[in-house]
């Protein structure tokens, strides 16, 4: 089996995406698309999308930039740590920077193996995704070649780190304990057709040792849950391929699918659109952190929400429908919709509170103003009624005109009340 990964994390800034891109580290290059690369991409993808997504000139908040580091390298996983019978060879092509809108970056670790024992594919996956074991003895190679060079990048732009925050591994994702992964599964044909695709389709996705499913132990999936997550969260369309999406994981499975088909998943749908989904999860991330623990302006986050649906929200994305399903797919496993709608009504009713909590303040104060203008209304009167009619006691004609004005004006507010219930 061939295998294709993409290690994904991502944090937050420090500075917007154009101060970062000036402070970027050594060996990341930029990676440009010409005008003509673009209009073809526009003939498959809406525009604005398009733009988002490969045209940096767009600006701070409507677009990304994108850079790429050539690594190159081959590293190998000891057995004793990935729990296999032989070490494991993983290939390390290049690493993926996307600078985000709203300060946010999103990079990814490009592997690639080869094995036909589905169990390396899966334990070198749950190996280097785990976060906390990067920095196990044994995985010098990994670390030189992967885990330094984004720890640098985290140091050098990181919101965190801008902080004072101690570094380590762990701060890579910072919505998570390891590393997201896109993942492309190659079977060949022989594989494909033994029948039991939903099954090892299920066990790469979930990362889990191929075979789990059938030893039907005490930790294996039970069948109603495996029926549950292929029928909410898999997208099938054709018959040479299959994909899982889940939180944490989205995997396609293919037979001996032609090559120019894995570049489109490398390219376009890792590339543009699960990198633009797993950005709006970062961001909401982010969000709630600043709406639930560091309890920022509510206005400002309100409006600074709108924004973010303007700018990098798309209810579509392409002509094509495959590209459609495939973004539904992504988000629905991500559960965006869900976070996103839950979210955004917490902190409409927080700033629905703040405004009613101000008209409150603001009625307490004309209320206190009214009563002044009355009790300044009643005491004019009096006097002009003592220079019309001199009270035979000043003290007395001020005490029974002023009761008997407050006491005609408290009955038309009485009656104003008692009038406005009724209707």
């Amino acid at each position: 089996m061939e295998y294709i990964g993409y290690l994904c994390g991502g944090f937050s800034l420090a500075a917007g995406r154009d101060e970062s891109a000036g402070r970027l580290p050594s060996g990341w290059e930029p990676e440009l698309f010409t005008p003509e690369q673009r209009r073809n991409y526009e003939l498959y993808y809406l525009p604005d999308f398009v733009r988002f997504s490969l045209c940096p000139e767009a600006g701070e908040n409507l677009s990304m930039r994108r850079y790429v580091m050539r690594m190159d390298a081959t590293v190998t996983l000891p057995a004793a740590l990935a729990h296999t019978a032989a070490d494991l060879t993983v290939s390390i092509p290049e690493l993926r920077l996307y600078l985000c809108p709203f300060r946010i970056a999103m990079f990814a670790v490009h592997i690639e193996m080869r094995s036909d024992d589905g169990n390396d594919i899966t334990a070198a996956a749950a190996l280097l995704r785990n976060l906390s074991r990067l920095g196990a003895p044994g995985l010098e190679d990994f670390r030189k070649a992967a885990a330094d060079p984004l720890l640098e990048l985290w140091r050098t732009l990181s919101q965190a780190a801008a902080g004072g925050t101690e570094a380590g591994y762990v701060r890579l994702v910072e919505d998570g304990n390891k590393f997201n992964i896109f993942q492309i599964i190659r079977t060949g044909t022989d594989r494909w057709q033994e029948g039991d695709i939903d099954k090892l389709l299920f066990e790469t996705a979930t990362v889990a040792p191929v075979g789990s499913y059938d030893a039907k132990s005490l930790d294996s999936p039970s069948e109603t849950y495996f029926r549950k997550i292929l029928d909410e969260n898999s997208l099938s369309i054709y018959n040479n391929w299959k994909c899982l999406s889940l939180s944490d994981t989205l995997t396609i499975l293919c037979s001996d699918c032609p090559d120019w088909l894995t570049a489109n998943w490398k390219n376009d749908y890792f590339g543009l659109i699960y990198i633009w989904q797993l950005f709006r999860r970062s961001y909401l991330y982010r969000l709630t952190r600043r709406f639930r623990y560091e309890r920022e302006n509510v206005g400002r986050l309100e409006r600074e929400s709108v924004d973010f649906e303007r700018s990098c929200s798309f209810h579509r994305i392409s002509y094509n429908f495959l590209p459609e399903e495939f973004s539904a797919c992504t988000a629905g496993g991500l559960k965006l919709e869900k976070e996103k709608n839950e979210l955004y009504h917490m902190i409409a009713q927080e700033e629905s509170d703040s405004e009613k909590k101000a008209d409150n303040r603001m009625n307490s104060l004309l209320f206190f103003m009214t009563c002044l203008t009355m009790a300044s209304t009643i005491y004019d009167t009096c006097c002009l009624l003592q220079e019309v009619l001199p009270y035979d006691s000043t003290v007395t004609g001020f005490r029974v005109v002023g009761s008997a004005m407050l006491t005609i004006v408290l009955a038309a507010l009485l009656a104003y009340r008692y009038k406005t219930r009724k209707s």
